[in-house]
């Protein structure tokens, strides 16, 4: 055997290795997702299967739209939930000052969309990174046994050399199978990824369905109502300060000015006038007093 089927040998040799230890790392990726990632989300799912057909079984047990049926609600999650369940307990805290004021007329709650989404709450299970990001990093690893195979293929080649070429064709269809392998587990995980997503959200759409109808939520209808009551009420404040205090209030400083600027320039004018009165009967006195003389 001369030196270039020897490096054809030996590089072979590395090869298969190689994929091995990709394959190692991309599998050894894929089981701790399925453990990580799924497991969380397969409790989700089992989870929410539970809450949903007790919700869609007591449906017609429950009054429309009423805030008494929270009690009962939140028993339905303390038993047969544990992530849910956790969510409810924030949205009661986030709604302890209504409930305080429940018996204080007709109460609509906040909506609960911001604890119960389907989104939310699978964004915030643990490991979901790995859902998101392993596809790719499979996909990469893939590639990068690929480029790493054909790099050692590629090395030592004898152009003019038929048998090296078949040797170098061999390697790479060796050095090929890590971009399979990683495709491969990167369809995978986007398919085992989305059936658990799509699942778990059609499951808690359900059981926000269920919500909406029997508890009294504010929705926006309630929100513009609200907004004309105050503006009613804005108004008919308004209406009363200015008929009960301003118009009350210009009329007393107009009484005061002519009280106090009017009223004195009249006795004025009327103490003139006796003056005037005055004076002319005592020229009338002394005219006539002339007229006897004379």
């Amino acid at each position: 055997m001369n030196d270039m089927g020897i490096i054809l040998l030996l590089t072979k040799e590395i090869l298969e290795p190689i994929n091995a230890f990709f394959f190692a790392i991309i599998s050894t990726l894929f089981c701790l997702y399925l453990v990580k990632a799924v497991k969380p989300l397969r409790d989700l799912e089992k989870e929410a299967e539970v809450i949903d057909k007790i919700f869609t079984e007591k449906a017609d047990e429950f009054p429309a739209a009423q805030i008494e049926n929270i009690e009962e609600i939140t028993k339905v999650f303390s038993n047969h939930g544990r992530l849910l369940a956790s969510k409810w307990k924030m949205y009661l805290k986030h709604i302890d000052e209504i409930l305080a004021t429940r018996d204080q007329g007709n109460v609509k709650l906040p909506d609960f969309v911001n604890f119960l989404d389907a989104d939310t709450i699978v964004n915030n299970i643990d490991h979901r990174w790995m859902g998101t990001s392993l596809p790719g990093i499979f996909t990469g690893l893939g590639i990068l046994g690929t480029f790493l195979g054909l790099v050692l293929g590629v090395h030592g080649l004898d152009v003019g050399n038929i048998s090296s070429i078949q040797n170098l064709l061999a390697n790479i269809s060796v050095a090929f199978m890590t971009s399979i392998l990683g495709v491969i587990f990167s369809l995978m995980t986007i398919i085992i990824d989305n059936t658990y997503l799509n699942l778990a959200n059609r499951l808690l759409n359900g059981i926000c369905s269920v919500l909406y109808s029997v508890l009294p939520i504010r929705n926006e209808s309630n929100v513009l109502e609200a907004i004309l009551i105050r503006q009613d009420a804005m108004i008919n404040s308004m209406n009363e300060m200015v008929t009960d205090k301003l118009l009350s209030g210009l009329q007393n400083s107009i009484s005061q000015s002519i009280t106090s600027v009017i009223q004195p320039s009249m006795e004025k004018m009327v103490n003139i006038t006796k003056e005037i009165t005055a004076i002319t009967q005592r020229m009338e006195s002394f005219s006539s007093e002339t007229q006897i003389e004379g």
